[in-house]
């Protein structure tokens, strides 16, 4: 998806969310520069696809005694503002252990968005956190086109397989995302777009139950 890797930090308590690309130095270390919370703990994610193994996800913990008290859920009502645009989903409630389609619909001033763009080569991305397992998912925006020949991977092999779409592409104000939730609990979702030159992020709250 245009970068090598994905690298996502987030608080415990789910408030602090960053999708951050590592900068890959002659020496083969990734680094990254983004200042947390003091004395807040945070969970950092690396996702990327090594050696055309596949996914791969692996989860580090930076955890100061304090821990969060709660953690974050976002407006369940599946509409969220964002600049000039509107974000729905056509629902905000999902099947545990499988694999489920959420549509999305981006208007400005009421009618469909016509000024979106590829974000990271992709329609759109979303980020997925368990709110109480922290299980994560990443999944992107798909076309009806490219939900039909998605397989049971939410898309995954066809995404990584496909060209990225061109960063000044129109990309259209509905599609799809597809997500498959392991288990019952509420998952905060960080939906992602471009709109005009600008990147929005979004968050709502799933419930799989």
């Amino acid at each position: 998806m245009t970068k090598l890797l994905h690298v996502v930090v987030v608080s415990d308590d789910l408030r602090d969310f960053r999708h951050i690309h590592p900068v890959l130095h002659a020496d083969g270390h990734f680094t990254i520069d983004t200042p947390l919370v003091a004395g807040a703990p945070y969970h950092v994610y690396i996702d990327g696809d090594p050696h055309a193994l596949g996914r791969q996800v692996f989860r580090f913990d930076l955890a100061p005694a304090r821990r969060a008290a709660a953690r974050t859920t976002y407006p369940r009502t599946g509409i969220a503002h964002a600049g000039p645009y509107t974000i729905r989903l056509d629902t905000t409630t999902v099947a545990p252990a499988q694999i489920a389609t959420i549509r999305i619909a981006i208007t400005e001033h009421g009618r469909p968005a016509t000024d979106l763009h590829p974000y990271l080569g992709a329609i759109a991305h979303g980020v997925f956190i368990g709110t109480g397992d922290l299980a994560y998912m990443h999944g992107h925006g798909m076309s009806d086109d490219m939900l039909a020949m998605a397989s049971n991977d939410c898309g995954d092999a066809m995404m990584l397989a496909a060209p990225p779409l061109a960063p000044d592409a129109h990309v259209p104000g509905a599609f799809a995302m597809q997500v498959l939730a392991p288990r019952a609990q509420s998952y905060d979702f960080w939906l992602q777009f471009t709109g005009g030159s600008t990147l929005d992020t979004v968050p709502f709250t799933l419930r799989a139950i």
